[in-house]
């Protein structure tokens, strides 16, 4: 700058830390076998587990509590090719109920919680050309609604409704 004039911007560094440590640990088991030409067969099985606690500097009540990770998810899958150029999945999933999502005591006297849910997704698809596809969903057949996930800390869980749609 040249001498005798300020400068025409400030800066003033700010750090953000939540002040949370925390571990994870977990394990995944998959199978994908093939038990026919254009048959396809997924299970997977997932455990995880986490650990978050503040420092003893924190002044955030909410984020140790905040879990969003299911501890067990079970998922199935077939996918079946047919004659006529038609597919045919289907998709079974478990996952574990998320038991606190946050607890914040001027927020909420109880925690908001996601209870575990069972979910079935079915797919007809026909492709009468390549580059085409003409195909009816069906999602969450197994409930008209539940609760699945929360967006951020300070909201409600979010409800998936059942649906048929095509596409």
């Amino acid at each position: 700058f040249p001498v005798g004039f300020p400068p025409t911007h400030a800066v003033f560094p700010h750090v953000f830390d939540n002040k949370l440590k925390g571990e994870t640990y977990g394990v995944e088991l998959a199978v994908d076998w093939r038990p026919l030409s254009g048959w396809r067969l997924q299970v997977a099985y997932t455990y995880l587990q986490l650990k978050r606690r503040n420092q003893d500097d924190s002044m955030d009540p909410t984020s140790e509590n905040f879990n969003a990770d299911p501890n067990h998810q079970v998922s199935f899958r077939s996918s079946i090719d047919l004659p006529q150029n038609l597919e045919f999945d289907v998709w079974l999933r478990y996952v574990d109920k998320l038991p606190r999502l946050f607890v914040a005591p001027s927020m909420s006297p109880e925690p908001l919680s996601v209870p575990r849910y069972v979910t079935l997704d079915v797919r007809l698809g026909w492709r009468p050309f390549e580059s085409l596809e003409l195909s009816i969903v069906g999602r969450n057949l197994t409930d008209s609604h539940h609760p699945e996930f929360v967006q951020s800390v300070l909201a409600f869980p979010v409800e998936v409704q059942r649906s048929i749609h095509g596409k």
